[in-house]
């Protein structure tokens, strides 16, 4: 059962650990993100919303559906879900700040209370 539960441990280490070496991204970049607006018309930018997105927290879905994995913020903290991207989540204004990844913006501010609720703003890899 201990070897069991120390399996799991280290599997969730290894599933989440990209997500967590994204998280110091927004700093860097944040001069490309608070100039980012949605096809909502929604600010996807509140200083520490926004990152990059490892490659393994996208995917396709069997509709063929681009999802992303999104680990909720506020009252969603301590949960995650695949969430679909949708046509408003889209950039109206701004650009990627490099070539390397896709990027996304997780927020509060429009009252999310589920991960995929918090989705505010998707800007897929340049040429990807």
């Amino acid at each position: 059962m201990r070897a069991a539960l120390s399996a799991a441990a280290l599997l969730g280490l290894a599933f989440t650990g990209g997500a967590f070496a994204q998280e110091d991204s927004h700093a860097r970049f944040h001069s490309y993100y608070q100039d980012w607006v949605n096809f909502a018309g929604d600010a996807c930018c509140n200083s520490s919303d926004c990152r990059e997105l490892a490659p393994e927290h996208e995917r396709t879905d069997a509709n063929g559906n681009l999802e992303v994995y999104v680990r909720g913020v506020g009252v969603a903290f301590g949960t995650a879900a695949w969430c679909k991207v949708l046509p408003r989540h889209y950039l109206r204004r701004g650009n990627a700040p490099n070539w390397a990844s896709s990027h996304v913006c997780i927020s509060t501010w429009y009252g999310g209370n589920t991960p995929c609720e918090q989705l505010v703003c998707y800007q897929p890899k340049p040429g990807g």
